[in-house]
């Protein structure tokens, strides 16, 4: 992909490079980049174009499937992210700010050596498709149409365009290590499954889109709120 963007100052950016190199969450430079106004913060040319590649594929998938993708969104690729869940995150989407923050790829490998998301090595484009996940979290956020779309909602949908795009033998390694059927009756969709195997709630998202009966049409649903997760009393 052929990545059009704007640097800024450069001289101002490599005297800022020894300052920002001990805060984290502040980046050396910035990018326009694709055709939505994705617009990049990042310290490492390598993550801006990882980035830039990440959020043309998420939009290239997402408006194939109806979803309104001219939206501005902006991506800091940051050193650590300091959420409010005591989790460890690779990526959080903000959408008060429309600002999603991402690890950098070296981060991304040194964070998660011991517990990897979906339990392979961190690649290059695994690491891409964590942030096609935040992306489609951004993009999905713009096209609700109930001010509060339920979390189920938000992740079926985030991870469905993130193993839909991956690599082909990106996505193989995952599918093969998670011998799971999909969703096979839509009570199963539940806040409650996803809090307990986030990874396996997503593979099990994306192979209930591939049948023929949803795909689409099921997205449509969701971002319409013509799904009612199941509740517990």
């Amino acid at each position: 992909m052929k990545i059009n963007y704007i640097p800024s100052a450069t001289i101002l950016s490599l005297a800022l490079i020894s300052v920002t190199s001990l805060i984290p969450c502040y980046s050396a430079e910035d990018l326009t980049c694709g055709q939505e106004y994705i617009h990049v913060m990042y310290e490492d040319a390598a993550d801006a174009a990882i980035t830039c590649n990440a959020a043309d594929v998420a939009i290239s998938f997402m408006k194939a499937h109806g979803f309104e993708t001219a939206l501005p969104i902006s991506i800091r690729v940051v050193r650590e992210i300091n959420g409010k869940r005591k989790i460890l995150e690779y990526g959080h989407f903000d959408p008060v700010i429309s600002e999603i923050k991402i690890l950098s790829i070296e981060s991304c490998k040194q964070a998660m050596t011991l517990n990897p998301p979906f339990g392979i090595p961190i690649s290059s484009d695994l690491h891409r498709s964590f942030i096609i996940h935040e992306v489609a979290h951004a993009i999905a956020q713009h096209n609700f149409t109930m001010e509060n779309p339920s979390v189920e909602a938000q992740e079926y949908i985030a991870y469905t365009v993130q193993l839909a795009t991956m690599d082909r033998l990106t996505r193989k390694q995952i599918m093969d290590r998670y011998k799971i059927q999909g969703f096979e009756d839509e009570s199963e969709i539940t806040a409650l499954y996803l809090a307990m195997d986030p990874a396996s709630f997503g593979v099990k998202s994306y192979r209930h889109f591939l049948l023929q009966e949803n795909g689409n049409d099921f997205f449509q649903r969701l971002l319409k709120g013509n799904f009612q997760p199941p509740t517990f009393e």
